[in-house]
């Protein structure tokens, strides 16, 4: 992720297509990651986890992750899917996603 800009961005999109289905990442009340899911009935896509270039390598991005993935089985939930980047292709696999 670039900047603050970037995540807020994705940040609203994500509202506009799911208003319930976002979540971001804060320090001192400031954004600093975002995350978002869109379900369809019991599948759901999650969108990107995104976090600011300044916060990386401190585990925001996995906790944000974790908290979709925790929502989404909340939500009963059967089946997550994603487009990874390169970029984020280890935090996915690490969190049992598979390639298909």
């Amino acid at each position: 992720m670039r900047d603050l800009e970037s995540a807020i961005k994705v940040f609203d999109i994500g509202l506009y297509v799911q208003s319930n289905g976002c979540f971001v990442a804060t320090e001192n009340e400031n954004i600093v990651g975002a995350g978002c899911f869109y379900i369809y009935d019991l599948l759901a896509q999650m969108g990107e986890v995104t976090v600011i270039r300044t916060h990386q390598r401190r585990g925001i991005g996995t906790k944000i992750a974790v908290t979709l993935l925790e929502e989404l089985k909340r939500r009963s939930v059967k089946t997550t899917y994603l487009d990874a980047t390169d970029a984020s292709y280890r935090l996915y696999k690490k969190l049992g996603f598979r390639e298909m």
